[in-house]
């Protein structure tokens, strides 16, 4: 198969061995194959670039996680799949919309505790609503995941013991990267938890 441009020599090696991909000679897997070649220098692309900066890292912090990450309905924004994401990450309930899917922007749950001036929806004399409910339930069978739970952790507990908690659970044990509570892929080595 012949060289292609910025492909061949030893950088073209070296780059392929700092992708993790088998460079080369995969290529040769498929002599003559015009698609699998366009495909695999796309993949391969696709990794040097997302190795070498093109993708943001999302590690677990060294230190306890940012209180602000607790969402007032008992979700920890930080293991959350679209704060792991990597295009666009969500900086979180409490802070700026940008990259948050248009559901989150437009909570319910997150007007209701802004227009009572509360914190935490634990923290309304009609908690748990009717929303908050509905949402426990969702997150129940879909993820195995009680917020409730993480309300009254933080009320008994503290929301620093909380942090502490969820990133002692969520952390990859492979890489250190973030384990999300709604898919289980880590932010860094893509590996699910099981």
């Amino acid at each position: 198969m012949p060289q292609q441009p910025g492909w061949g020599g030893a950088s073209g090696d070296a780059r392929h061995r700092r992708a993790g991909s088998f460079g080369p000679r995969c290529q040769s897997a498929a002599p003559g194959n015009f698609l699998y070649s366009v495909v695999w220098n796309c993949y391969t692309l696709w990794q040097i670039k997302s190795f070498e900066g093109g993708r943001k890292f999302m590690k677990m912090p060294r230190e306890t996680i940012d209180t602000a990450m607790f969402a007032p309905c008992g979700m920890n924004c930080k293991v959350c799949y679209r704060h792991c994401s990597t295009k666009k990450p969500c900086a979180g309930c409490r802070n700026s919309d940008a990259g948050k899917p248009e559901h989150c922007r437009k909570c319910k749950i997150k007007d209701c505790v802004r227009e009572k001036a509360l914190s935490h929806c634990f923290e309304c004399p009609g908690y748990p609503c009717r929303r908050i409910k509905n949402l426990e339930k969702s997150y129940n069978q879909r993820y195995q995941a009680s917020l409730m739970e993480n309300s009254r952790f933080v009320q008994t507990q503290g929301l620093k013991r909380f942090m502490e908690q969820q990133k002692a659970a969520y952390t990859c044990p492979q890489c250190g990267g973030i384990l999300s509570l709604h898919d289980g892929e880590c932010s860094e080595c893509r590996k699910k938890s099981k």
